[in-house]
């Protein structure tokens, strides 16, 4: 039985971590291994998805700007940050359907996703584990991108592999993020 002390602690911890962009969450040992396992999970993930439709991502997205922007600690972060935001309104603007985002280790990728924008993303690499870990990452869908050389390069080959599988038609304006390791 889901007590309401549970969903209390449930949506003080679990909004937090879906309002910060968090692409999952865990159960902690005794509450996946209590009584009615299921009945938790189903009622964590109704909570969850509530959270995520109620969050104003456009919001946390201006917020996040006057916080992490001025943090010239991190450079990668704040060009990162600076480019995924143009990327999400570009979404909204101009209709965009498709994300080709491509990224060594998934942080570009990641830090795409937190916006949950409308756009459909796809996360490509060369990296098979980046790969792996991607399917994790809030809508998207992940593609192993062999290594191409340089970034005209990388960015024909991703539109080629999405043109090939269906994911965008020829002339569709699409949305195309690079992580900065490939610079």
């Amino acid at each position: 039985i889901v007590s309401r002390d549970w969903s209390s602690d449930v949506c003080s911890s679990d909004l937090n971590a879906v309002w910060d962009g968090s692409s999952a969450l865990m159960l902690s040992g005794e509450t996946a291994i209590g009584v009615d396992p299921v009945n938790v999970v189903a009622t964590m993930s109704r909570i969850a998805e509530r959270a995520d439709r109620a969050f104003d991502h456009r919001a946390w997205m201006s917020e996040l700007s006057e916080l992490r922007m001025a943090d010239t600690d991190d450079p990668n972060t704040s060009i990162t940050d600076a480019m995924t935001q143009a990327t999400a309104r570009a979404v909204d603007v101009l209709g965009i359907g498709t994300i080709l985002c491509i990224s060594g280790s998934g942080f570009t990728i990641r830090s795409m996703a937190r916006f949950r924008p409308s756009a459909r993303i796809l996360g490509l690499s060369a990296n098979e584990r980046t790969v792996r870990q991607l399917t994790l990452s809030w809508g998207t869908e992940p593609l192993h991108l062999p290594e191409q050389g340089d970034i005209a390069l990388r960015v024909a080959a991703a539109l080629e592999a999405a043109r090939d599988r269906g994911d965008v038609a020829v002339g569709e304006v699409v949305g195309v993020q690079i992580g900065r390791a490939h610079v």
